[in-house]
């Protein structure tokens, strides 16, 4: 029993002495693994730490995390000095955030405000996941003052950027992350860089700069300045909308633009101007609105277009964009003049309209074309000139060749108004046309009209001239008008129908051709009283071929089956020519006049045809003669006259209101060169007088032969000859004087 216990209290004291042991050889151990104890912090420092973080949250969001390899607390002021600290600001749906790198940095906890005065880098929207970035924009800067609070990063020291493959340099610079806002202050320049090395990059100056990342927008609020080749753009304010880093469009106010390719140049400027491109900077289009203008200039050659809007659209490849097309509402007025000549001999067109379009020859170096879809007005002149033309159209188009030279105008429903410059001794009177259609062809400069034609219910005036037709034609170097298709003219003195009408502008000479009508009139004189077949103081009527005119139309002249006529008197002839100056008329080949002549011996007074043929007619209207040659017949009911020559004087009866009378009164007949008379006394009774002069006294009814050998055939009495025959149809008397070589002759019937 005291053996066993003897046991127990051994094992127990070995157990003991084992557990001592270990306890022992533990402590031991412990003791030389424990570091050595810290240096005593300087005085002025609180804590010092390495890689040190921290985290400002939103909520359960991180705002900013601040990471730092060495962290020194002082113990006053209230800061810590940072060094290679590593800074991102998260964002509001904390997929991306935007890092802040610099080699030192002073947080200051009480404002809770991070500073560095050295170089600091900052890179904006980098991704927390692997998804698709936007284009970095890396900043490098000094002075960086960063509100931890909000993640507000400012500097007023020099700073350099990137935007993607872009660089720029300001003067200040603020990024808040919770406005998505990068505010450059002052002093901005920025170059985009083309697609290749040969590409010129795109250069922007201005005042100040703001990027809001979350809109893809840079903001310039300041005077601003972009420019790249031959493009240039200044603005008071602008707004840069951008597609991936890529400028896509600039809305500019108060802006001005050109776009230089040589041998054009163009400028543009508007109160509101958005500018769009395509890759690699390419200009596609311009808007301009409020107070816009285009100003193109082409080997001198200047266009200048303004409204209230205006579209224009480029085109091109390899980098390069040429003017294509122009377009503007409202207001719109185009203008152009060659940039050489001087203000005072300037030639000039000005248009006008509520839509003008200006369309380019491929290539974008010369002018195609310029059109209107609106009424439009266009004004043609030279400073200086004596003529200036005025088109007023629905519809209105400009062709030019090459070398934008004006080739053609085209207008639909067109007016015109020909001006020109009244001299001292004369007023011109302004030449006003309308057409459903018409075409002006230019000379080879452009600058001159050749020629004009006009189609489809034209009609001319030029004070009391006035003119219609389906068809006219104005040729400006020769100054003639022509009229075609169902042409008619009409002036105080003169009225025309034709299948043609032409006339020389500031000249007398009018010509019509083709189934011509015409209506004429004399001074108007009441009191004259001479009369004959025709009275030049009223209304003359023509048909013919062919007319025209000379001496201001006092002259006329009809040709191809002429015809004259005046109430119941005609005259037919191949040429017949009218002098109403002088009251006379001539009629040449195969010349049928036929009269309506009074009785005077009838009671009352009656009216009988008379109708005299022959080769020649000369009448005199003042002496009341009418002269025919060439071999002459004179028709009446009972009487006919033959000869060489005919003279016919006419008497004049005027009536009581003092015209005369629609008929003629024949006061006496002579017949010149183998004249016959045959006359038809009743119904069973002939004379027939035969001589080398026949003299008829129609209102003594005296008939008178000499010359030759007269000779008097009486069918009922028988023939007489003498040296003089004196025949007086009233009596029924014949008087007979012979001569020692002529003795009377008679031979009765029985």
């Amino acid at each position: 029993m005291r053996r066993a216990r003897a046991g127990l209290l051994l094992a127990i004291a070995l157990v003991l002495l084992a557990i001592g042991a270990a306890y022992h050889w533990r402590r031991s151990r412990q003791a030389r693994e424990v570091p050595p104890a810290p240096p005593r912090l300087p005085p002025d420092t609180a804590a010092l730490s390495s890689e040190w973080t921290y985290t400002q949250y939103a909520g359960e969001r991180p705002l900013v995390e601040v990471r730092a390899s060495k962290m020194r607390q002082f113990r006053s002021p209230d800061q810590i000095q940072l060094d290679n600290v590593r800074l991102r600001i998260f964002d509001a749906d904390a997929g991306t955030y935007h890092l802040v790198q610099c080699q030192r940095a002073v947080f200051n906890l009480a404002r809770v405000e991070l500073a560095s005065e050295g170089e600091a880098d900052i890179t904006l929207h980098l991704s927390l996941a692997q998804s698709p970035e936007k284009p970095r924009v890396r900043i490098r800067t000094s002075g960086l003052r960063l509100d931890v609070r909000t993640g507000k990063v400012t500097t007023e020291q020099t700073v350099r950027f990137e935007f993607g493959s872009s660089r720029g340099v300001s003067v200040g610079a603020t990024y808040e992350p919770g406005w998505h806002e990068l505010r450059l202050h002052r002093d901005v320049m920025l170059d985009w860089p083309g697609a290749s090395p040969n590409s010129p990059p795109l250069h922007l100056e201005a005042a100040s700069l703001v990027y809001k990342d979350d809109q893809d927008k840079v903001y310039l609020p300041a005077p601003v300045r972009f420019r790249r080749g031959g493009f240039l753009l200044q603005a008071s304010q602008a707004v840069v909308t951008l597609n991936r880093g890529s400028l896509e469009r600039i809305d500019a106010e108060k802006a001005q633009g050109q776009h230089d390719y040589p041998p054009i140049e163009v400028r543009y400027a508007a109160d509101q101007l958005v500018v769009e491109f395509g890759p690699n900077f390419q200009l596609r289009k311009v808007v301009g609105r409020g107070v816009a203008q285009l100003r193109a200039t082409s080997k001198g050659a200047i266009k200048q277009l303004r409204s209230e809007q205006l579209f224009l659209d480029f085109a091109g490849e390899g980098g390069e964009t040429r003017l294509a097309a122009a377009l503007a509402l409202e207001k719109a007025e185009l203008r152009s003049w060659l940039e050489t000549e001087t203000e005072s001999r300037r030639a000039f067109r000005q248009l006008r309209s509520e839509v003008i379009k200006l369309v380019m020859a491929p290539g974008g170096r010369e002018i195609q074309a310029i059109e209107t879809h609106a009424p439009a007005q266009l004004v043609v002149g030279q400073a200086g000139s004596e003529e200036q033309l005025t088109v007023e159209a629905e519809r209105l188009w400009l062709y030019y060749a090459p070398g934008n030279r004006l080739r053609q105008l085209r207008a639909a429903r067109a007016r015109t108004l020909q001006e020109t410059r009244p001299t001292a001794t004369e007023q011109r009177v302004p030449i006003v046309t309308q057409s459903d259609d018409l075409l002006a062809e230019f000379d080879a400069t452009g600058r001159v009209i050749q020629r004009i034609e006009q189609w489809g219910r034209f009609r001319f005036e030029q004070g009391p001239r006035k003119a219609w037709a389906n068809k006219a034609e104005f040729d400006q170097q020769t100054n003639r008008v022509t009229l075609t298709e169902q042409a008619r003219y009409e002036d105080p003195q003169l009225r025309l129908r034709a299948q043609q009408i032409q006339w020389v502008r500031d000249q007398s000479r009018l010509e019509a051709n083709g189934q011509v009508e015409a209506a004429w009139l004399g001074p108007s004189s009441p009191k004259k009283t001479e009369a004959g077949p025709l009275d030049f103081d009223r209304p003359i009527y023509g048909a013919a071929a062919r007319l025209w005119t000379e001496e201001q139309q006092t002259r006329i002249f009809l040709e191809g089956q002429a015809i004259v006529w005046q109430a119941g008197h005609r005259i037919l002839a191949h040429r017949i020519e009218v002098d109403r100056s002088t009251q006379r008329l001539t009629a040449r080949g195969d010349v049928d006049c036929r009269f309506t002549l009074e009785e005077a011996k009838a009671k009352p007074a009656t009216a009988r045809l008379i109708r005299v043929r022959a080769p020649e007619l000369d009448y005199d209207g003042q002496a009341r003669r009418a002269r025919y040659a060439g071999g002459v017949r004179l028709e009446q009911q009972d009487l006919q006259i033959e000869a060489e020559k005919l003279h016919v004087m006419f008497a004049s009866k005027p009536e009581a209101d003092g015209s005369s009378s629609a008929a003629s009164r024949v006061e006496q007949l002579i017949a010149e060169g183998r004249a016959v008379i045959r006359r038809q006394l009743g119904a069973s009774r002939r004379i027939l007088a035969q001589a080398e002069r026949a003299e008829y006294d129609v209102s003594r009814d005296r008939t008178r032969l000499i010359g030759g050998r007269p000779r008097l055939e009486d069918s009922t009495k028988g023939v007489t000859e003498g040296h003089e025959l004196i025949y007086l149809a009233r009596d029924d008397k014949l008087l007979v004087d012979g001569t020692e070589q002529q003795p009377a002759l008679s031979r009765l019937r029985r």
